[in-house]
């Protein structure tokens, strides 16, 4: 199924989480992520780095293993 059944607007895209989370990493470590794919494959490269700007962005509570 390659069919794309349906597109959100560009006013709601950008207003998006995920856009604005997308655009927050790459600003954060200079990284070029036009697109959720990038941002994807960026955060598979850089788990480290992915999770803890999820970490921060989402403010977990909780307490970090020792050297993290």
């Amino acid at each position: 199924m390659s069919d794309i059944l349906w597109r959100p607007g560009e006013a709601r895209a950008a207003a998006a989480e995920i856009t604005r989370f997308r655009k927050a990493v790459a600003a954060r470590w200079g990284a070029d992520l036009p697109d959720y794919a990038a941002l994807h494959c960026w955060s598979v490269a850089h788990g480290d780095r992915f999770w803890l700007a999820l970490w921060e962005r989402r403010g977990v509570v909780a307490e970090r293993c020792a050297g993290e």
